[in-house]
């Protein structure tokens, strides 16, 4: 793309028309125009102002991105500044958290069966089931910034001067990020070799088993977020491709909403009708590991993985 197209396309993108830039500029319309249809240039110190304005750099408004010519088949990729790839980065993050601390909590809330008295348990667990499905469905009720969708469903032209600095973060950060995946995995081996010595421990195996929500909501937590951070990071440095899927991907997080209230429908029948506790608890990280499989194949999840 040439000036003029990078300032046709910084302007929609930005949500503004050719009068709302033009008086941020402090220019006429006019102007606006033929700068965008390529019939003159603005001098240096407005192109500075331009610049300022888009968060972006001199070099992109006048220099070509190779980025662009092979990230889309229309040949225009979406241009990312330096303040847009750190809020995305952030927004992640945070989505993340919540994904991860929605789904230990659904789990977790395993434990209260097993280890408290009844009706006190029974209580309790449903209003960790509750809380857990509450923070989840949430998850799709909160804004995102201006320019997410784009992030995540665009090819990209990151900010060179951003793109650099971050190449060079980028090997700690998958470091980082997969050793909170390779715990989780950890965690789950570890709550296996647990489940099978509990016999031998001696006394009231419930409250021993009780434990065993703790390792597997830990673990889930650990890698939800260490996979989600991870996709994000590849999608910054442009190795993970757009998703094209964004809305079906929306609606199978919803796969959690339902799922996990149908697993305590299940749990309860088991227990109440077999008086089978302890292996009915069974079918909660059984849904929850089918829920995010579901998704992760399904939506943007699986390029988290891949």
């Amino acid at each position: 793309m040439n000036f003029s197209e990078k300032v046709r396309m910084l302007r929609k993108e930005h949500g503004f028309s050719q009068e709302e830039l033009a008086e941020k500029l402090n220019v006429s319309r006019q102007a606006v125009s033929k700068w965008e249809n390529g019939q003159g240039y603005p001098e240096m110190e407005m192109v500075l102002r331009i610049s300022e304005l888009f968060g972006v750099s001199l070099d992109y408004l006048f220099k070509a991105d190779e980025r662009e010519e092979k990230g889309s088949p229309t040949g225009s990729a979406y241009y990312v500044s330096k303040e847009m790839a750190r809020e995305y980065l952030t927004t992640k993050e945070k989505r993340g958290r919540q994904m991860a601390l929605g789904l230990a909590v659904l789990i977790l809330s395993l434990s209260f069966t097993m280890y408290f008295p009844q009706p006190l348990g029974t209580a309790l667990f449903f209003l960790g089931v509750a809380l857990g499905v509450a923070i989840l469905v949430m998850l799709n009720f909160q804004g995102t910034f201006q320019g997410y969708q784009e992030i995540e469903e665009r090819p990209l032209n990151v900010d060179s001067a951003f793109l650099q600095r971050f190449q060079e973060e980028y090997p700690a950060l998958q470091k980082k990020y997969g050793s909170f995946i390779v715990a989780g995995i950890v965690l789950f081996i570890l709550s296996l070799v647990f489940s099978v010595t509990t016999h031998s421990l001696g006394g009231d195996e419930m409250r021993y088993y009780a434990m065993l929500p703790l390792f597997w909501g830990t673990a889930t937590g650990l890698i939800v977020f260490g996979g989600t951070m991870s996709g994000a990071c590849d999608r910054i440095m442009n190795e993970r491709a757009p998703s094209t899927e964004s809305e079906e991907g929306n609606r199978r997080s919803w796969i959690y909403g339902v799922g996990m209230p149908l697993a305590t429908l299940a749990f309860l029948a088991i227990g109440f009708i077999w008086n089978a506790w302890h292996p009915g608890w069974l079918v909660f990280p059984v849904t929850s590991i089918l829920c995010y499989a579901y998704t992760v194949w399904g939506g943007e999840g699986r390029h988290v993985i891949e």
